[in-house]
């Protein structure tokens, strides 16, 4: 059985959350090489799913 693509429909506020959480496990996985642990009631963000994130630094990739 293949799985079905159900795109989220995020607020504000889980943008929010989920920026910041991508620039700490950056930050913490540069810096130690470990993964800060998270934790969240929001039965969205706590879907296993996949990102794609673009590092620049000085608008440069």
């Amino acid at each position: 059985m293949f799985w079905k693509y159900d795109p989220l429909e995020l607020t504000s506020a889980q943008r929010v959350e989920l920026f910041s959480l991508a620039r700490t496990t950056l930050a913490e996985y540069l810096k130690t090489g470990t993964l800060p642990d998270y934790e969240t009631d929001d039965p969205v963000l706590s879907r296993r799913l996949g990102a794609f994130v673009t590092l620049k630094k000085d608008a440069e990739l």
